[in-house]
């Protein structure tokens, strides 16, 4: 019989990575799709969806007996993608204000 989300995960607190495996391979695709629709790159939805499993197995001891598995990983997925796009959106915003030149050091056309 087939361990629930919550068995495996109190598997992974003590360092179970085979559980680790089958959570991930349980959520691949589900949690691949929620990623991209909130990121809307790929290649960056695969990047967070590596940091949320490191995140899930670093931080598994944290998860509380009685919770529901799923809603904690798509919280942990959120917060990355979060995080992802306010430093897409703060390298965009740092690109355009390093570019400006103030008008007094422009070359003159004299």
């Amino acid at each position: 019989m087939a361990q629930t989300d919550e068995q495996l995960i109190e598997l992974c607190k003590d360092g179970d990575l085979s559980a680790l495996e089958e959570l991930l391979n349980r959520y691949r695709n589900s949690l691949m799709a929620f990623i991209c629709s909130v990121v809307r790159d790929y290649h960056l939805a695969e990047d967070i969806f590596q940091e949320t499993f490191i995140r899930i197995y670093r931080e598994a001891r944290r998860f509380r007996s009685g919770a529901v598995f799923k809603t904690w990983l798509y919280t942990i997925a959120m917060n990355r993608c979060r995080d992802a796009l306010r430093k897409k959106r703060d390298r965009k915003s740092t690109r355009l204000n390093s570019s400006h030149i103030p008008l007094s050091r422009m070359p003159s056309s004299a």
